[in-house]
């Protein structure tokens, strides 16, 4: 009746908040993160990709974010995310760290290139994902099923976009310098990054008999959630190299005996990732 601005009552984070949590690495891979993983996104024109670090506790490090331009159902730029996933990661320690595994978004009208792109290169842990809300019974990442398709056999994982949505969401909202679920930022992101991380709000709404119900969907004025995808992809993506603490632990261990101790060439960054497309 006032005329004044209104908005359905929903749960959210500011992405203003955490511009100013971000920090100076020591390297491209701080001491605390301990395995790597990757969540790609794939758009009609590009992939987009986060490599992520993880530690005791699922903390976190953003490590790498990139956009690589080309048609995916073309082999050009699947070329160019072999490098991205197979380089040598700077460790603080001088050490080399590698990215375990990742989950390619295959959800679309880009599907059967996604397929054909990611058969040759299952050996290395890339594999296929569906985004489905209540996941396959109810888990977050379901346990992996073989398809057999015109492009050979796929190996899918699906994922909960409501549950890993949920997860990282609770984690931003945690404003202590290091622990468990602590996710921490480069000065390398800016405010495309956050932008984007922070793009959707879980909306609490009621049917005409008054039954509340949640959904998350995107908060109005934004168009782009690919970062937050791609974060959901890297989690669900460690969440299959590491199912339980032991596991994490097991192959952290063997990755930091095993790591070779010639650094490799850092590849210096000079400003932000800014989103461009």
């Amino acid at each position: 009746m006032l005329a004044e601005s209104w908005e359905v009552p929903s749960e959210r984070v500011e992405s203003a908040s955490l511009l100013l949590r971000r920090e100076q690495y020591r390297a491209d891979v701080p001491a605390g993160a301990r395995v790597l993983t990757a969540g790609i996104d794939t758009q009609d024109d590009r992939l987009e990709i986060l490599v992520m670090g993880w530690g005791a506790g699922e903390e976190s490090w953003v490590v790498h974010r990139e956009a690589l331009f080309g048609d995916p159902a073309k082999p050009e730029v699947w070329r160019e995310l072999d490098v991205l996933l197979n380089r040598p990661w700077h460790r603080e320690d001088k050490r080399s760290a590698y990215v375990q595994c990742s989950l390619v978004d295959a959800l679309g009208h880009k599907t059967a290139a996604v397929y054909a792109a990611v058969v040759p290169r299952q050996a290395r842990r890339l594999y296929a994902s569906f985004g489905k809300s209540g996941g396959a019974s109810g888990q977050s990442v379901s346990q992996l099923k073989v398809l057999n398709t015109p492009q050979g056999n796929v190996m899918r994982y699906v994922v909960d976009p409501d549950q890993v949505k949920a997860t990282i969401y609770s984690r931003l909202r945690i404003e202590d310098k290091s622990g468990p679920g602590v996710i921490h930022f480069p000065m390398t992101v800016g405010d495309a990054f956050f932008t984007e991380l922070t793009s959707e709000h879980l909306l609490t709404e009621r049917n005409k008999y008054g039954i509340p119900s949640k959904r998350w969907a995107m908060r109005p004025g934004n168009e782009r959630n690919e970062t937050l995808d791609c974060f959901g992809m890297a989690l669900a993506a460690l969440r299959i190299v590491c199912p339980t603490p032991s596991r994490f632990e097991d192959l952290a261990s063997k990755l930091e005996a095993t790591a070779p101790e010639k650094p490799p060439v850092r590849v210096p960054r000079t400003q932000d990732w800014d989103g461009t497309v």
